[in-house]
């Protein structure tokens, strides 16, 4: 009998899962830019999910390099026209997890229209999202992170595929 070791974490196991459908311009999927939108999907959970890595990055990159990586969990991947992912936010309460979907859909209409060339107000959209990544965290109250939603959402905009839809699956 193989002896078995058990780290106990203090985060429930999650049945929360986050759909994430990414269309893809002429079929054509190019790993850069699909490693930038998993990149920044780590970077927004990593938000959500508590300490502000951000900071911690001075003082130590590899700390926060880890953090990110680990703040956003791929369950499953399909390429097939729209790319769909699914991953769980291990760390996140449910109301972090709805929080997210809320911020990442709020994100994903500014966007659209920078990468339509649209030339609209997104501020009100921009602050409401940055505002949904703190509400729900159990740190002290931080300062909504404005800077760098608008970074993300910059880094979103530049590439040709978009996210279309975002959803909750439960189980």
């Amino acid at each position: 009998m193989a002896d078995v070791t058990t780290v106990h974490t203090r985060v429930q196991p999650s049945t929360i899962q986050v759909a994430i459908q990414v269309e893809i311009p002429n079929h054509e999927l190019r790993a850069g830019e699909a490693a930038e939108v998993l990149l920044c999907l780590s970077e927004l959970a990593a938000l959500i999910a508590g300490s502000d890595y951000f900071d911690l990055a001075e003082a130590d990159p590899a700390d926060a390099e880890n953090w990110r990586s680990n703040a956003l969990v791929v369950n499953q991947m399909s390429i097939s026209p729209p790319w769909q992912i699914l991953a769980v936010l291990p760390g996140c309460t449910p109301e972090q997890v709805q929080a997210f979907v809320e911020a990442l859909t709020f994100m994903c209409v500014v966007v659209r229209d920078q990468q339509a060339g649209k030339k609209t107000n997104d501020d009100e959209r921009l602050v409401k999202a940055a505002h949904l990544l703190v509400q729900s965290t159990s740190d002290v109250p931080r300062t909504p992170p404005i800077e760098k939603v608008r970074d993300i959402i910059g880094r979103l905009a530049a590439l040709s595929i978009a996210v279309i839809g975002i959803a909750i699956r439960r189980g």
